[in-house]
């Protein structure tokens, strides 16, 4: 029986021309796998950079500024983008580890708690040395898409009726304690800032990003009452460099 079911094999092998497999494919196999599965938890541990280059960046004390509902704000600009990247190099990750040797020893929570772990432990690193941070400006410089969609989730820091404007300063005028702005729509606006209260190490020069807390008046024209720094480092429309220095000022006049 055992002779017969022998013969039965070696005639379906030759009959099929199969061939074996040299060992230095299968091993070639295991390093691509191993590979990739590193691949993935870097990318999810760069995302994880970002997300945390993100939350530290937002003014998180800011939001109760900005009407009746700054939870549903906050919801508004999480960095969804990043943590569905995360989540998808995670369970990339998992996939490639369970086809490793030793990967079917373990369970899904597992594997997937040890990703996380690694994916956290790495991305803090890359924190720490700012990764995060020219991550998330390179990947705005190079994907429209993404920069459209920063413009609109910072849009709520740009309501001059609700009494607040977001922008970059073109134009100082220290006697009269006045500046212009270029808000994230494109408009400009004659900010009146003697008055002012400055927060957050702002400095009122050209090109600085800041958010402007006050009240509309007539057509652009705006009398601010606090000013704060806009810490998002992305380039949210083409600006031209300008050379000439103009001096940090105090408008409050502390």
């Amino acid at each position: 029986m055992e002779k017969d079911l022998s013969a039965s094999i070696l005639e379906e092998i030759r009959g099929k021309k199969i061939q074996p497999k040299s060992r230095w494919r299968f091993i070639l196999r295991e390093y691509v796998v191993w590979l990739v599965f590193f691949v993935n938890i870097f990318f999810g541990s760069l995302s994880v950079a970002v997300v945390l280059y993100l939350v530290g960046v937002s003014d998180w004390g800011l939001y109760h500024m900005l009407g009746n509902n700054p939870l549903g704000l906050v919801l508004v600009t999480l960095p969804y983008f990043w943590l569905l990247a995360f989540l998808i190099f995670l369970l990339v990750a998992y996939y490639y580890y369970e086809h490793t040797k030793t990967g079917y020893r373990y369970g899904f929570i597992k594997i997937v708690l040890l990703n996380i772990l690694l994916s956290f432990v790495l991305g803090a690193g890359l924190y720490a040395i700012g990764a995060g941070e020219q991550a998330e400006i390179e990947f705005a410089r190079r994907a429209p898409f993404y920069k459209d969609m920063k413009v609109r989730q910072n849009q709520i820091w740009n309501r001059p009726e609700e009494g607040i404007i977001l922008g970059v300063i073109k134009e100082v005028d220290i006697e009269n304690g006045q500046f212009f702005l270029k808000d994230l729509s494109g408009g400009s606006w004659l900010v009146e800032a003697s008055g002012a209260k400055m927060h957050g190490g702002v400095t009122i020069e050209r090109n600085f990003d800041v958010k402007v807390f006050g009240e509309r008046q007539e057509e652009q024209i705006f009398i601010a009452k606090d000013i704060f720094p806009f810490m998002d480092k992305v380039d949210f429309s083409p600006r031209s460099v300008i050379i000439e220095i103009v001096p940090k000022h105090d408008f409050s006049g502390s």
